[in-house]
């Protein structure tokens, strides 16, 4: 039985999947949906047949792993797994541009709750500005992302230097993994200094 079926009454029976069901396969029913992104023979086999690829593998156990690293982190995807908006986790189109969250930028900019497209990289520790860091904290800072877009509140304001207020939460989320893995706290996005006060 799905146990979110109560959830979909209003939806179309593959808006589960994105309205792709051969592509995204959400056995679950989670409202967060892993592609499948196969590389390689096997992997084309696999998604083929309903099993899950390594990057499918790979993106669930950095999801689990988020879960077991911090309660407020965990919170975020549960809420994201129990949202009515569709999270779709795919890999990054190129490489040198890194890790992002699409969104719909007229209905953030009105706060409407909205589904994301989080482009992620398992696999590459470096980031486009050169710093190392464990993949899944890459992961736990779109995650803020997504969790912003899914309640509305993915507005523009910027601190006194210019920073998005955004990308602030998106920081101090990813320091609490950061605590975890043993990389060094995050206090600049870009070549801006977040200011003190608002890190956690």
């Amino acid at each position: 039985m799905d146990r979110f079926a109560e959830k979909y009454y209003s939806m179309s029976p593959y808006q589960y999947g994105g309205n792709n069901p051969v592509g995204n396969i959400d056995v679950n029913g989670d409202s967060i949906v892993i592609s499948p992104n196969p590389n390689g023979l096997i992997d084309h086999i696999k998604s083929r047949f309903g099993y899950d690829t390594k990057f499918q593998k790979t993106v669930k156990a950095d999801l689990a792993q988020l879960k077991k690293d911090d309660k407020t982190v965990a919170q975020i995807i549960l809420k994201l797994e129990d949202s009515e908006n569709i999270h779709q986790i795919t890999m990054v189109e190129d490489r040198r541009k890194g890790n992002l969250t699409e969104v719909d930028k007229e209905k953030a900019a009105k706060g409407i709750s909205q589904g994301t497209t989080v482009r992620y990289d398992p696999y590459t520790q470096i980031e486009p500005s050169g710093e190392k860091r464990t993949p899944r904290v890459g992961l736990s800072h779109e995650l803020q992302h997504s969790y912003d877009a899914d309640q509305g509140t993915m507005t523009r304001e910027i601190t006194e230097n210019g920073v998005l207020l955004i990308e602030v939460r998106a920081i101090n989320t990813e320091n609490k993994i950061r605590m975890k893995t043993g990389d060094p706290k995050r206090t600049k996005y870009g070549r801006r200094e977040v200011p003190k006060i608002l890190l956690e």
